[in-house]
């Protein structure tokens, strides 16, 4: 039951990750990731849209060519009063779609620590490495999280003060902001998976536990029989 438990949680952890790589992928130059942007804007021009790493602009009513895009960035700032009236607070957005930027990266190295924690307790059997897996996803899942509200609750925002103006329409994009919640919610389940999916003890434990005991004179049988 222990190794059933580290696969299910290392699966549900696995997909957290690739969904979280693929929103890390967003303002790159391929086809496949055009669509991961997390807000767009649509004039008679063309469309602009934000991406994690760049602001970019396109002709037409399609998102394809390469486009017109700024320069590439970590924590790009989302900037929406540039296109809008009726804003305040600019610092708001600058600062926390970088804050938010660094919680997500976060919590994908922590995600990748966590499954190389979980497959140690795998080949090994251990139940310690296994609290490692635990308490890492744990932290991952609460940065996610932080994050994926930040980002959802400003280009939400943001988006609703523009199309006030009726100068621009403009969405969220819904693939990315998919990206960022789907990992909460595998996440969270492989929480309650590690913490609520009780196994027994396996054999490896309780020699380990003996060993222990044996080896700590403050933990002898004698002193435990008073």
């Amino acid at each position: 039951m222990f190794a059933v438990r580290c696969v299910v949680t290392f699966f549900l952890s696995t997909i957290a990750f690739v969904f979280l790589l693929l929103a890390n992928l967003s303002g790159a130059k391929a086809p496949f990731v055009r669509n991961l942007y997390f807000s767009k804007i649509e004039d008679q021009y063309g469309q602009y849209i934000w991406t994690m790493y760049n602001f970019c602009s396109f002709s037409g009513k399609e998102l394809t060519g390469t486009g017109t895009c700024s320069a590439t960035k970590a924590a790009y700032p989302y900037e929406p009063y540039k296109w809008g009236s009726g804003f305040s607070r600019y610092n708001v957005y600058k600062n926390g779609s970088k804050a938010a930027y660094a919680l997500i990266l976060v919590a994908l190295l922590l995600t990748i620590l966590a499954n190389v924690a979980n497959l140690a307790a795998f080949l090994k059997r251990s139940s310690k490495f296994f609290s490692v897996y635990k308490y890492t996803t744990l932290a991952a899942l609460s940065l996610i999280f932080i994050g994926a509200v930040i980002n959802t609750g400003l280009h939400k925002n943001g988006t609703k003060r523009i199309v006030k103006d009726g100068v621009y329409t403009a969405h969220m994009g819904k693939t990315m902001i998919a990206f960022i919640w789907l990992p909460v919610i595998l996440q969270l389940a492989s929480v309650l998976v590690s913490f609520f999916w009780r196994v027994k003890q396996s054999s490896r434990d309780v020699l380990d536990d003996k060993e222990h005991y044996d080896e700590n004179p403050f933990e002898s049988s004698e002193r435990r029989a008073l």
